[in-house]
């Protein structure tokens, strides 16, 4: 994401996809990154493959464990 310009953030040709986002996604929505239309592009352009994707990795397992670890 490109934040020079605003705090929201833009989208740009040097951005690059959070394999953490892809893993949450694979685990907690039904379809995974593939219901997600930018993660769709990636695979589509094949920035990534989904049996790239390290499904050792240390990330949330559920909405609800997602909120738990990120509420104050």
């Amino acid at each position: 994401m490109d934040y020079s310009n605003s705090i929201e953030g833009q989208v740009t040709a040097e951005s690059k996809l959070c394999f953490g986002a892809v893993l949450f996604l694979e685990n907690t929505v039904r379809g995974g990154c593939r219901l997600n239309v930018m993660f769709r592009f990636g695979l589509m352009r094949q920035e990534f493959q989904i049996s790239d994707l390290r499904h050792d990795e240390s990330i949330y397992q559920s909405f609800d464990e997602f909120i738990e670890g990120v509420s104050y």
